[in-house]
């Protein structure tokens, strides 16, 4: 669906700019729990699918899948950097570090532990949190999927652990305490649960009025982020809510005045390519900074073309041979 892309087009814009313009204040890191709603409503969805055309779901392939999509451009743009970042990097054995906990998705564990460093690759904190939740959401499917009512069960058990985690943010931060990026999670629970309540009814009538009501919660998650930075609890949990609406309707009215603009080809592109520009950006914006011993903002308008045309490359050059590698498994 190009719509779809358009939301992952949303979600990547709101974050490279939140990064290119540091350290001006900007809630654009909410555009992560765009992806995570939608990331959570993509997987389960396929999951679902599978289950009803072939009767279960076959966990070597899910997971070789998962990693024949992620790995090969994470691999690629790890490599390309090693050399530059181990180069210009305040420290080479911090810089190696980091380059391991981004290849095994442990990066977000050694944010909690670490108190949250300025890494060249803090970034992929929101990979690991995917990649740890999808390690154990296909088993519970598994476990729960046929049992007539638990499948109902199990979309009211992601809402409320969604929302639970979401909240529980928001509550810390109310109290003044430190927060998890773990808690932000809860914006996967919230897509995953999406997908089951609309596998299990023929139709759901999301109106548009709802859908763009959403756009502009995301767009007041924003403006709150932004204003109130570094308070951002309230507008994750604005952000997942505003994502499931404009989904919801999105999957339900392909044909609607929303799904055409968010399928507008352009934005649709970037969309696609979403994943390895959300690689490249991060890290290349901090070795330039590095090397020029400045902000961000003040490298961004060479960081901002490169990882673009980096990105575009990356995708042209992997994405066929992925989808070949995928359809060898799926044979």
């Amino acid at each position: 669906m190009p719509a779809l892309d358009g939301v992952r087009a949303i979600g990547i814009l709101l974050v490279f700019v939140h990064h290119m313009i540091t350290p001006v204040a900007f809630g654009g890191h909410v555009g992560v729990d765009v992806f995570f709603v939608l990331s959570g409503y993509l997987i389960t969805d396929i999951l679902l699918r599978e289950r009803k055309a072939h009767g279960g779901i076959r966990l070597k392939r899910f997971y070789f899948r998962r990693a024949a999509r992620l790995y090969p451009a994470l691999l690629v743009v790890v490599a390309a950097l090693l050399i530059p970042g181990a180069l210009f990097a305040p420290s080479l054995g911090k810089y190696l570090l980091e380059n391991v906990l981004a290849v095994t998705y442990t990066t977000p564990l050694a944010l909690e532990i670490s108190g949250g460093a300025a890494w060249a690759w803090r970034h992929t904190w929101s990979l690991g949190i995917e990649e740890m939740f999808y390690l154990v959401w296909p088993l519970l499917l598994m476990l729960v999927l046929g049992r007539g009512r638990a499948q109902g069960h199990l979309a009211g058990f992601a809402v409320g652990g969604g929302l639970a985690l979401l909240l529980a943010s928001v509550a810390l931060e109310v109290a003044g305490q430190p927060g998890s990026l773990l808690l932000r999670s809860g914006g996967l629970f919230l897509g995953c649960a999406l997908a089951i309540f609309l596998g299990r009814k023929q139709q759901v009538n999301v109106p548009a009025i709802a859908a763009w009501s959403g756009l502009a919660l995301i767009g007041a998650s924003v403006a709150g982020a932004t204003i109130f930075h570094p308070a951002s609890a309230a507008p994750v949990l604005m952000t997942g809510v505003g994502s499931v609406v404009i989904i919801a309707h999105l999957v339900q009215n392909r044909g609607g005045v929303l799904a055409g603009i968010l399928g507008w080809a352009p934005l649709a592109y970037l969309g696609r390519i979403s994943y390895e520009l959300y690689l490249w950006h991060y890290p290349l914006l901090i070795i330039l900074a590095w090397a020029f011993d400045a902000d961000p903002i003040a490298v961004a308008w060479i960081a901002a073309p490169m990882s673009i045309g980096l990105a575009a490359v990356t995708h042209a050059f992997l994405a066929p041979r992925v989808e070949r590698l995928k359809a060898r498994v799926s044979g």
